[in-house]
């Protein structure tokens, strides 16, 4: 199933990047803290279903939260090979190609970008699953 997803740069607490996913009325969520094309892992956390508006939002955050703006947009596809896995099919301007999401067995998530090698040895569940 192709999904939209964006990635806005937020800053606030301090300066992320924030992966957002369409999941039904929501957006699933990660916050990125490093750029998403930087050639090694990044340390990231999932964070609270998001509003889908925040698909086409740039713009001042209610609640004094920052300012987001757009880096890239597109479409993509996602696949659940575990509880603890997910990767996902991107095409967008400024992202190609597979970025993969994994949870360890201490709860922490590791975004791997296009072209970064996946280390699996960590991370939790076994059974594949499709959307």
């Amino acid at each position: 199933m192709i999904r939209r997803f964006t990635i806005l740069i937020h800053d606030h607490p301090t300066l992320h990047w924030d992966l957002l996913i369409e999941e039904g009325e929501g957006l699933l969520a990660w916050r990125l803290l490093e750029e998403p094309d930087t050639p090694r892992k990044i340390a990231c956390e999932e964070l609270p279903l998001h509003r889908r508006l925040y698909l086409d939002y740039e713009g001042p955050v209610s609640g004094n939260r920052g300012h987001v703006q757009q880096w890239t947009t597109g479409s993509c596809e996602l696949k659940r090979e575990s509880d603890g896995v997910l990767r996902l099919a991107l095409e967008s301007p400024r992202l190609t190609g597979e970025l993969t999401l994994v949870r360890d067995s201490n709860g922490n998530w590791t975004a791997y970008p296009p072209g970064v090698e996946v280390d699996l040895s960590g991370s939790t569940g076994s059974d594949s699953v499709e959307d």
